[in-house]
């Protein structure tokens, strides 16, 4: 096949092409599960890299290798979002060019395997540039891009490529498999399934190839030499469950409160939606965040209608297998790379773009090779090429204009905000920039109802404590102490450990006049499940009155719910004293002072009991 461009321009195009449109992320900040990284110790110590193997340091331990190359890219620019970005924009380019060069062995194979295949020499070449160039530009792919954190998914795919790759040369047509690189895509197949979970769907489409672009004879012969992929696979899962056993994972994803079948329906729906924005990605359409709903019934019209669609989608690439193989293989592919993420799990991301950048390969051959068959239509011999340029200049002006909302965090969520008005976590992300930003008052209109989504009780929205907090911050300026003190309560029994919420609680209840103070403090206790603070408070007021049993049981009550709460050791000490049990007040003492060595008046209260325990008199 002669070339109609050298590969070092294609390649050179490639590249310039992606960080022209990547371009507006750069100056962006760190966001959404970016945080993930600067709270992770070991990405700041290369001699730990060890360790992020080792499970409960990732989302799951089969992104040891994604999260090792955050560590790497830190260890040289430091925390730079412009150099985590920029690596991960040279990383689309790379794999960009393993999908041209794929495609044209593809298209090659396709020419020998099938007398009806309709692509030519030229038409391959520009066929395997058109998949590689849309791939860069297309909007959907934003999200997994110019999402720093997303570099999981990148890495999954580029060894994914890797894989194939090597694979396609380990089973070169109508010769006798190789087995080194049979081999090392095996290897390969490893690292992309421990960059992201995704990867280990790489042995399903490699039995897909081979049974759409491989001839039926000798087809039990090849698959002896599957065992590589099947032994890499089982080593992968094996592992896997091992870490999980042994450490638990920080589940940064949730799982939705949603039955199996209900998350079944619903995924038909999410990935007729996910075809929707690949065919043709509107900026209305694109979001960081989609708050997509739960389907609970096949009787909903739109869940059967999804299914339906994806049935006959199936069934058209089953029919087409024989008469245009490579289309059949490029339908396959998007559904199963999918498969992992989008089928009997229910994860609380019901839908996000990010998920598609692997499996978008294949729609994008797909929407190529239909492009091509209407261009065949036309009389124009060029009618391919305008086509796809026009495209491409489509594509490419929709993605500058997302990627002007993804390099700024605020913009990322006043646009998710706007397109998902339901959505609790948009609104309280957009609410918590804006205060960044200065407009307090804007915050507060938005932290409002973002806590009003809460009360609201949405089925199957996850809620967070932060718009009450944030709006009892607000009721306290203004003298709203009751009002206030209602919020705070709210955001405690969304997460009863959230910190701000319970400063602000023990600020206000510290002002309660001794009147009410026994009054006030029990009445909270009945709405918030952990008040350590609390319970020392009035303890302490007990203490003063001395009621010793009552102090005594507040004590403990505020040790057993922070048992490193040196003060309340001490002040329990000073309790047990007082009802002359003085082995358990020294035990006491002796803890505070364990936890808090520089509780002086802890050391002071052991030395007075010590002296008093010996009959000697202390001044």
């Amino acid at each position: 096949m002669k070339p109609i461009f050298e590969k070092r321009w294609i390649f050179l195009f490639y590249l310039t092409f992606t960080f022209i449109l990547y371009l507006p992320t750069l100056p962006g900040e760190f966001y959404f599960d970016d945080g993930f990284l600067l709270e992770n110790k070991f990405i700041t110590d290369l001699s730990k890299l060890p360790k992020l193997f080792e499970g409960g340091q990732t989302i799951s331990p089969m992104r040891g290798i994604s999260t090792s190359s955050f560590a790497l890219t830190y260890s040289i620019f430091g925390w730079s979002p412009f150099a985590f970005r920029s690596f991960n924009i040279f990383l689309h380019f790379v794999n960009s060019c393993l999908i041209w060069s794929i495609v044209l062995e593809l298209l090659s194979r396709t020419r020998q395997v099938s007398e009806h295949s309709l692509q030519k020499s030229t038409t391959d070449q520009w066929i395997a540039f058109f998949v590689g160039a849309i791939f860069i530009s297309h909007p959907v792919l934003t999200s997994g891009v110019a999402y720093i954190f997303q570099r999981n998914g990148e890495l999954a795919t580029l060894f994914y490529l890797l894989t194939f790759s090597f694979f396609l040369k380990g089973f070169p047509q109508n010769k006798t498999p190789n087995v080194i690189w049979i081999l090392a895509s095996g290897l390969t197949y490893i690292l992309s399934t421990w960059s992201k979970e995704i990867g280990i769907t790489f042995i399903a489409i490699a039995i897909w190839f081979d049974l759409t672009l491989q001839p039926r004879e000798g087809r039990l012969r090849r698959i002896k030499y599957f065992f590589p992929l099947a032994l890499a696979c089982i080593f992968s899962l094996f592992m896997a469950w091992l870490t999980m056993v042994n450490t638990p994972i920080l589940k940064r994803t949730m799982y939705g409160d949603w039955g199996v079948w209900a998350n079944v329906i619903t995924q038909w729906n999410v990935l007729i939606e996910y075809l929707k924005i690949i065919i043709w990605p509107s900026l209305e359409a694109l979001n960081i965040d989609h708050d997509y709903p739960i389907s609970l019934s096949i009787m909903d019209h739109k869940a059967w209608l999804s299914g339906l669609i994806l049935f006959c989608i199936t069934a058209f690439a089953a029919l087409a297998r024989k008469i245009q193989p490579l289309l059949a293989f490029s339908v396959g592919w998007f559904f199963i790379v999918l498969i992992p993420e989008s089928t009997i799990i229910p994860i609380s991301e019901v839908m996000v773009e990010y998920r598609l950048y692997l499996p978008a390969i294949g729609w994008v051959l797909t929407l190529v090779l239909f492009l091509n068959f209407f261009a065949e239509k036309v009389p124009n011999k060029n009618s391919l090429q305008i086509f796809g340029f026009l495209i491409l200049i489509l594509l490419s002006c929709v993605t500058w204009q997302r990627n002007q909302i993804m390099g700024t965090e605020l913009l990322v969520w006043k646009d998710a905000a706007e397109k998902g008005p339901l959505n609790i976590r948009a609104n309280t992300a957009f609410a918590t920039f804006l205060q960044k930003s200065g407009e307090n008052e804007k915050a507060l209109a938005v932290f409002k109802k973002a806590a009003d989504l809460t009360d609201m009780k949405l089925p199957f929205k996850q809620s967070y404590p932060m718009p009450h907090n944030e709006w009892g911050a607000y009721l306290l300026e203004q003298g709203k102490r009751e009002e206030a003190k209602g919020r705070f309560i709210s955001a405690l029994k969304i997460n009863p450990r959230y910190l701000p919420s319970l400063e602000n609680l023990t600020r206000i209840m510290e002002k309660t006049p001794l009147k009410n103070y026994e009054r006030d403090y029990l009445a909270v206790f009945q709405k918030v499940d952990l008040f350590p603070k609390g319970h020392y408070n009035l303890g302490n007021y007990y203490l003063d009155k001395k009621e010793y049993e009552k102090a005594k049981g507040e004590f403990l009550t505020a040790i057993e719910q922070d048992q490193n709460f040196s003060d309340a050791h001490n002040n329990l000490g000073t309790v047990w004293g007082l009802i002359g049990n003085y082995q358990k007040a020294e035990m006491s003492f002796l803890k505070a002072l364990e936890i808090n060595p520089k509780n002086s008046e802890a050391k002071n209260n052991l030395e007075k009991l010590n002296a008093m325990v010996a009959g000697v008199k202390t001044p």
